[in-house]
């Protein structure tokens, strides 16, 4: 799995894991999903949550770990447009 550096200004969609409830922290990695890149948790919450699932824990969506592979380019390319926060 990839991860990302969590940042505040660029990640404005959500300020905690859904997972654990834990507010992401400043340069704290985390994992977005391909099903929506607003949906981004801790990573080893993700991590741990693969091993019993097989869906993004939001909106219930099949995903692969090859899936969130192959989004990372494009996630990265996101992140410096700006595309991945809230609307």
């Amino acid at each position: 799995m990839f991860s990302v550096k969590w940042n505040p200004k660029q990640l404005t969609y959500q300020d905690e894991c859904c997972i654990c409830l834990g507010e992401f922290e400043a340069k704290q990695n985390v994992v977005a999903l391909p099903c929506d890149f607003k949906h981004y948790f801790h990573q080893g919450c993700i991590e741990n949550w693969f091993k019993y699932h097989t869906a993004c824990p939001f909106c219930k969506s099949e995903v692969t770990i090859d899936a969130i592979r192959k989004t990372k380019p494009d996630y990265e390319a996101r992140l410096k447009e700006g595309k991945t926060t809230a609307v």
